[in-house]
């Protein structure tokens, strides 16, 4: 279930030919219901993810971005697999009438990230099951979609590409750590004030 499925193909059918053997060893036949249930175990969650068309690599675990500059931001942007991916823009040297693009990517768990107040956030962003909070307004269920608009100010600008497969993003001016109270997938809820900052920042 977490893109290994050749691997987990080969294992589901070495177990489907321990229980055929096991048909014909009586001393063996006590063993079928464990290769049953190993077999079940392993090809339940990775057909679960098949039939969803869920698709994620990049690792394991919580990996936290603080680019100081630009030129420290990567092309291909960020990506994880599954757990945490905290993206902090907090401390670039952003410019009036600058646009900085980045794209992010992660599989299951949650994605922040965190730009300065004064900067607007031209954001488009996507997931198969989960919730997308952007500067306070929020779009969850089944694929949601989230695309903030055209912004109308000089101000500088984070043109963001955030996709998910299941979980939660969080694109806010708050620190990272203020969402990680309840864990990834975590319903947030909305947050007008931010909301409105964040229309006036944009001139929307």
């Amino acid at each position: 279930a977490t893109g290994n499925g050749s691997i987990v193909a080969g294992i589901v059918i070495a177990l489907g030919l321990g229980l055929a053997a096991t048909a014909f060893i009586a001393d063996a036949r006590r063993a079928s219901p464990w290769l049953l249930a190993g077999a079940l175990i392993l090809a339940l969650p990775a057909g679960a993810v098949a039939a969803a068309d869920i698709h994620f690599d990049g690792g394991i675990g919580e990996r936290t971005h603080r680019p100081a500059a630009v030129t420290d931001i990567p092309d291909d942007g960020y990506d994880l697999g599954v757990g945490r991916l905290v993206v902090d823009l907090r401390d670039m040297p952003w410019q009036a009438g600058q646009t900085i693009s980045v794209d992010s990517e992660l599989g299951i768990g949650q994605m922040v990230v965190s730009v300065p107040p004064s900067v607007c956030v031209d954001a488009r962003a996507s997931a198969k099951a989960g919730q997308l909070l952007v500067q306070g307004e929020s779009s969850s269920g089944v694929d949601p979609e989230y695309d903030s608009g055209t912004p109308l100010s000089d101000a500088p600008r984070l043109d963001l590409e955030a996709d998910i497969q299941l979980g939660e993003v969080v694109v806010t001016d708050r620190d990272p750590d203020d969402f990680d109270d309840r864990g990834p997938g975590a319903d947030h809820g909305e947050d007008s004030e931010e909301a409105a900052a964040a229309r006036e920042v944009c001139g929307r």
